[in-house]
């Protein structure tokens, strides 16, 4: 039957196997790069495009009822970060009282002799760790009521700044990264099986069906295995730490969340007593009036409010308190929780999972489809015209 045949349509046709792999491999590829997207800023991908949905469905999935408020904020360190706003603030202490008096009330503030700022000045840096110390303190017990991390997660993770896609991608990595390899295996051994059926019937139309069979199953099962994935507990932790739950995005949040105004009143309470003196504070109400004097205390909180949050947000003191959150996030996604309703172990993510097929089967296998028939069409032009 196949005695008129070139040598060079042979070879071709002998080709059907690896072109099977090929087909494998571009399409779960293909699958993972339209699933996932290409990195951490990624705005496109089949995920991508459910952003806050699978954003709140990886939060519940995989991290409720393992992180508190509590334990973030106590892992942020915070005698280290008493001692830290304190190094920051003291230099310029000075400065932040002069800003705060000479907003409203300059000329009273610059004609004061210089024997009464040097009290306001001594009295602020004498109570300055104290203040500090007793705000972090407070800051603390009200930390339950002052963030939810679920919130802080949801909003860092839906910004335009990451993708949950790519985040989904790092926690399953060391699946994701065979299914190119899978594709590539599967699609070679179904093409010994295509090959040996257009050997026994040599048509055109089987070829082309062939690699498109090929290309939907090497698709559908290279990634079959995802749900039964180890998550990846490292690089959850870290993707958190340095982003979502960064110590930055927890004072910040902190400072301008939701609950700022309890924050602020907080900073207030601790703030005022640096001119509460007495003798000061009726000197500076007689001077200014009560308004006058309640307009420098919310001047003073403002300023003070600011210094802590440069303070705060400085890269080194950043580093270094983001990686014990991260060895929190650890020990806390890689203990089981009585309270959570699945096993992180064994079935880390069936639902997040399911749902990523959801999205992924309208898209992935008119691709495959695509993908295959191009394949079939081009060899079997190249069979004819050899």
């Amino acid at each position: 039957m196949f005695e008129h045949l070139p040598s060079s349509q042979w070879l071709l046709i002998l080709c059907i196997p690896l072109l099977g792999a090929v087909i494998g491999w571009v399409t779960n590829t293909l699958s993972c790069l339209l699933t996932y997207g290409v990195n951490s800023t990624s705005h496109w991908g089949l995920i991508q495009l459910k952003q806050k949905h699978f954003t709140q469905l990886f939060y519940h999935q995989l991290l409720s009822g393992r992180l508190s408020s509590t334990q973030l904020y106590e892992h942020m360190g915070p005698e280290k970060m008493v001692k830290h706003i304190v190094q920051s603030i003291r230099p310029r202490l000075d400065s932040i009282i002069d800003d705060a008096m000479e907003t409203n009330h300059d000329i009273f503030w610059e004609n004061l002799p210089i024997t009464v700022k040097n009290r306001f000045y001594a009295r602020a840096h004498k109570l300055l760790p104290r203040t500090i110390d007793n705000l972090v303190e407070d800051i603390g017990d009200s930390i339950d009521r002052l963030i939810k991390p679920e919130r802080i997660i949801v909003k860092n993770l839906t910004s335009d700044d990451m993708s949950i896609g790519w985040i989904v991608k790092q926690a399953y990595i060391d699946e994701i990264q065979k299914h190119p390899l899978r594709g590539l295996l599967i699609g070679y051994i179904l093409g010994l099986g295509l090959l040996a059926a257009w050997l026994i019937a040599p048509h055109w139309a089987l070829l082309i069906g062939g690699f498109c069979v090929i290309a939907i199953t090497s698709t559908w099962l290279g990634q079959s295995n995802l749900i039964k994935a180890k998550l990846h507990t490292a690089n959850i932790s870290n993707i958190l730490a340095t982003n979502a739950l960064s110590p930055t995005s927890i004072v910040n949040t902190l400072l301008t969340g939701n609950n700022d105004k309890h924050t602020y009143n907080l900073i207030k309470k601790h703030a005022a007593p640096i001119i509460e003196q007495a003798s000061l504070r009726t000197f500076t109400q007689l001077t200014i009036g009560p308004s006058g004097y309640a307009a420098v205390k919310h001047q003073l909180t403002k300023n003070i409010k600011k210094a802590c949050s440069e303070a705060l947000n400085d890269t080194r003191f950043n580093e270094a308190q983001s990686r014990r959150i991260e060895a929190y996030i650890t020990q806390s996604t890689t203990t089981q929780s009585p309270s959570s309703k699945y096993n992180i172990k064994t079935e880390p993510s069936a639902i997040l999972i399911k749902q990523i097929k959801k999205i992924q089967i309208p898209v992935l296998f008119p691709m495959a489809l695509l993908v295959g028939s191009f394949a079939g069409i081009t060899l079997q032009l190249l069979i004819w015209y050899t």
